[in-house]
């Protein structure tokens, strides 16, 4: 069950409607406000935890165990980067960014706990 442990969310602008995407990946735009993910390349800043329409404050999970939005499945372990619409899938490919890695099992639309860790595949 998902759930969120020593959460710590940092707020920024929302940059356009994300009231659809809450539990998934965002970046930040070109105009510093948060926008959803929708590639796997770009640096993901974090999940989004809350549902704002544009120009409030969206709640950003940046650290700690969040819950985060399945757009595929996933194994407990697996690094996750974004595909459209900010939803989360496991990456293994070279440069993608990802966001955290999976502390537990998904299917596409689940919601899951992910341990909040940024980085970026390296070739092995």
């Amino acid at each position: 069950m998902a759930g969120v442990e020593d959460l710590h969310c940092i707020s920024i602008p929302a940059g356009a409607d994300l009231s659809a995407l809450q539990f998934t990946a965002v970046i930040l735009g070109s105009d510093k406000a948060v926008v959803g993910a929708t590639t796997t390349t770009a640096p993901i800043i974090g999940i989004l935890q809350n549902k704002p329409t544009s120009g409030q404050a969206a709640a950003v999970a940046v650290m700690g165990v969040a819950k985060a939005k399945a757009g595929g499945t996933w194994g407990s372990g697996d690094k996750l980067t974004a595909t459209t619409g900010g939803l989360l899938i496991a990456t293994t490919t070279e440069p993608n960014h990802y966001v955290g890695i999976a502390l537990e099992d998904a299917a596409s639309g689940d919601v899951a706990q992910v341990l909040i860790q940024p980085g970026m595949v390296a070739a092995a």
